[in-house]
């Protein structure tokens, strides 16, 4: 009986270990991202002092305004560990402390070519420094455009600086992380062209020195693309909220013409009216469903709780079919014409 016992008690015991050991690797495969691709699965992790957080996002930056999605997650510390953060903005940058002091939190960037970066946050070796003395005269200067700098062509700038005493050639590192860790290229001259940009991002860029004796790291700075519509414009903030439209930036827009397009000697034709005819009278629940048809909108006014409504109507019908000489181009206090 005794024998017996202690068998039944060695099976319940080896069955209760094992569905411990199964539990713990449940919480650490289910913690991955969630269906929708814009977070984690918020899973109970091992540690209560973790939590599932993305380790690595892509952004899409096509369309009219860049969208996320998750392709990686993990267990972790979100006061100590590293990890990612975006803010509203979709300025992407890694944050959190790496367990080995000699390490430092660094946003790996890679460019896809199709228009989508993926972000991945590591643990790397922090470069050797040399000291403020050793810095002095050594260091890229001067930067252009300069750091902070806003509403900077998207179409592409060429980047200069006054070269380090001394440096022979010049690393140059660009891109959307910060710190930028993509590099651009090594240049002889102290000049480096951006290539095209994407609008109203955040980019930095750095400059490493070199000649014989080693490297000298630069200081980081920051600029921001311009945005097809102002800032100072007075629908700025509602552009904004209705995710950047790119025809608010057409260059007819404002007399009706909804596709950007010219058919013949037309800017304002049939393709611009169906396009009215569907959206009017909707609500902003409705045109929020369908955002093409916020192009509509040709007086970025609202009537209660319509966008698309006689004023837009009216406006169409005074510059359709009329050729080029009639319909002007808009006023460009409010905009940067650059989308057509």
């Amino acid at each position: 009986m005794r024998t017996e016992l202690k068998k039944y008690t060695f099976v319940i015991v080896s069955f209760f270990f094992a569905a411990l050991v199964n539990a713990a690797d449940l919480q650490s495969e289910i913690c991955q991202p969630a269906p929708d691709g814009q977070s984690c699965n918020q899973t109970v992790c091992p540690d209560s002092n973790q939590q599932c957080i993305p380790t690595k996002i892509r952004v899409n930056y096509n369309g009219q305004s860049p969208t996320y999605t998750v392709l990686e997650c993990e267990c972790m510390n979100v006061q100590t560990d590293c990890h990612i953060n975006i803010n509203p903005q979709f300025d992407v940058y890694a944050t959190g402390t790496c367990p080995d002091p000699n390490y430092q939190c660094q946003l790996t960037e890679t460019d896809n070519g199709n228009g989508t970066i993926d972000y991945e946050c590591n643990c790397a070796p922090i470069r050797a420094e040399l000291t403020l003395g050793d810095l002095l005269d050594e260091q890229a200067s001067n930067p252009s455009p300069a750091d902070g700098a806003t509403d900077v062509n998207h179409a592409g700038v060429t980047l200069s600086w006054t070269a380090g005493s001394g440096a022979l050639s010049h690393d140059v590192y660009f891109g959307t992380a910060n710190p930028p860790v993509t590099i651009k290229g090594t240049y002889t001259a102290a000049s480096c062209p951006t290539g095209t940009m994407v609008q109203g991002r955040l980019y930095y860029w750095r400059i490493d020195e070199k000649n014989a004796g080693g490297t000298t790291t630069g200081n980081i700075w920051n600029f921001r693309v311009e945005e097809c519509y102002k800032s100072s414009g007075p629908s700025y903030s509602d552009w904004v909220n209705l995710g950047r439209p790119s025809c608010w930036c057409f260059q007819r827009y404002c007399r009706g013409d909804f596709d950007g397009a010219k058919a013949g000697v037309q800017f304002v034709g049939a393709n611009d009216l169906n396009a009215l005819i569907t959206a009017y009278g909707k609500n902003l629940t409705w045109i929020t469903q369908n955002p093409q048809y916020l192009c509509a909108d040709f007086d970025h006014a609202k009537v209660g709780a319509q966008r698309v409504q006689a004023n837009d109507l009216n406006t169409l019908i005074s510059y359709y079919g009329k050729n080029a000489t009639f319909v002007s181009v808009c006023p460009s206090s409010a905009v940067n014409f650059w989308t057509n």
